[in-house]
């Protein structure tokens, strides 16, 4: 009995020593933790892994690279700010004042969807060009420098589930940003003032997209087209998608688009442009909207060449050709339609209207 007894505590000391031994563990790897979130918090921590990373990068690719923070807020979210890249010519490439991002992790994780439920980036500024399909875009130096050596092909899984992506609130502002690609011959500047995006679903398998709120103000827009250095392909048949936004707005938005190649100047200033869209199936053909607005806006379209001018003849043929139309099969509901204060003109060459006089070449 006396053996029994020793035996059991003997036991029951091992037992006990082996609880302290795993609670010692586990609270050592959680002051590990702790002190790690600290570092990281730490402002000390921040510059140490944002110098390492510029350092890193800079390193790579033999330019200027600069990040002012980047961090893991307590809330989960991603924040950059002050970030700075240069090109191999040392002009700016791309700056970003500040962005926050609230990417959920553990879809990434399992390798089956990437989303993001929260974005708010202002200050950008970048220039994106493209002089030939040779030596590519003037950020190709980035993927070459991370690019592997080696290329490795690898099988694609065809039973694997489609990778979705899911996007919730998205606000975007101060945006400026240059592209010149002369291979597709399109130079275009962007300055955007504030872009809100609240979006309900995103399908990029059965393109299916719905916002209850789309947003753009004070933006402008210029786009120059020029001849493309690529050869005309066939543009192949794609599935065409379904849209539905509760509220569009444009609000100061000015474009100004010209195409040398067809000779075209368009220039369309809005004012204030509402549209609720309450159904846009685009494959059955079937349009719901609720309200339509269009308020204290200018639309304008100069064309330069010949052929698009119009004599008695053809105004006749045209005429003709308008009362054979038949309407595609297209099933469209409007509640509501408020034109208010609207300018739109349309001219051929230097054709100008004229008090009494009806010119389909200029009106």
């Amino acid at each position: 009995m006396k053996r029994l007894k020793h035996k059991k505590t003997k036991k029951q000391t091992l037992g006990k020593k082996l609880l302290k031994i795993i609670g010692w563990s586990f609270g050592i790897l959680i002051l590990l933790v702790i002190l790690l979130l600290l570092f990281i918090r730490s402002p000390w921590g921040q510059n140490l892994i944002v110098q390492r990373a510029a350092t890193f990068v800079s390193d790579k690719t033999n330019t200027k690279v600069e990040i002012g923070k980047l961090y893991i807020s307590f809330g989960g979210n991603v924040i950059l700010e002050e970030l700075f890249l240069e090109d191999t010519n040392r002009d700016t490439l791309f700056y970003s004042k500040a962005l926050e991002a609230d990417v959920p992790l553990l879809p990434i994780i399992r390798g089956n969807a990437i989303g993001i439920d929260y974005l708010k980036w202002e200050g950008v500024q970048a220039n994106i060009s493209r002089m030939d399909t040779i030596q590519g875009y003037n950020f190709q130096f980035l993927i070459d420098a991370f690019a592997s050596d080696e290329s490795v092909v690898k099988e694609t899984d065809t039973t694997s589930k489609p990778f979705k992506i899911s996007i919730g609130d998205v606000f975007f502002n101060d945006f400026n940003v240059n592209f010149k690609d002369s291979v597709l011959g399109i130079d275009a500047d962007l300055k955007l003032g504030n872009l809100s995006l609240r979006m309900e679903k995103t399908d990029l398998e059965t393109m299916d997209f719905r916002a209850s709120e789309i947003s753009l103000h004070n933006t402008y827009i210029n786009l120059v087209q020029t001849p493309s250095l690529l050869p005309a392909t066939e543009e192949e048949a794609t599935l065409l998608p379904y849209l539905e936004a509760k509220k569009l707005e444009l609000v100061n938005v000015f474009v100004n688009f010209e195409s040398i190649p067809n000779q075209m100047i368009a220039d369309v200033e809005i004012g204030e442009f509402l549209v609720e869209l309450n159904k846009g199936n685009l494959r059955e053909n079937e349009i719901e909207i609720g309200t339509v607005a269009l308020k204290e806006s200018v639309l304008a379209l100069h064309v330069e060449t010949e052929e698009a001018l119009v004599d008695e003849e053809q105004v006749e043929e045209i005429n003709s050709e308008i009362s054979q139309f038949e309407w595609p099969d297209f099933k469209i509901a409007v509640s509501s339609i408020d034109f208010q204060e609207n300018r739109i003109r349309y001219f051929v060459g230097d054709h100008k209207t004229e008090s009494g006089v009806f010119n389909v070449n200029a009106i």
